[in-house]
């Protein structure tokens, strides 16, 4: 039991960190997925674990990730109830995945129009 979990888990984990290629994006599917099988493949073990893991990761990216893998998970452990509850608060929380390629979130793309008036106001102040 504890072995096939923790093969299971290492698989998924490198099938859904591809989303995100990095080690860092492994390790923590790897951490997330090995965590749920841990606590039983349930409701309060996949909440339990998401809250533990997000505490320690504040990106948007990563967050998402988790629900990725909860949500897998859920669909693996046949609980529909859980897999729907996961699947609708990352719909909630986050948009699609393919949105947040074309939008980045939200703290980068404020910088980038910093940086573009902070280019405009000089460009304007050597004008003159």
């Amino acid at each position: 039991s504890f072995f096939s979990s923790f093969f299971s888990s290492f698989l998924l984990s490198i099938f859904f960190s591809s989303f995100f290629p990095s080690f860092y994006s492994f390790l923590l599917s790897f951490l997330s997925l090995f965590g749920c099988s841990l606590l039983g493949r349930s409701l309060f073990g996949s909440t339990l674990s998401f809250f533990f893991l997000s505490s320690s990761f504040r990106l948007s990216y990563s967050i998402h990730n988790l629900f990725l893998l909860l949500s897998s998970l859920s669909l693996l452990s046949s609980d529909f109830f859980d897999l729907l509850f996961l699947f609708l608060f990352d719909r909630l929380l986050f948009p699609p995945f393919p949105v947040l390629l074309f939008f980045p979130p939200r703290p980068f793309l404020r910088s980038r129009s910093r940086l573009r008036s902070r280019k405009s106001r000089s460009r304007s102040r050597s004008r003159e």
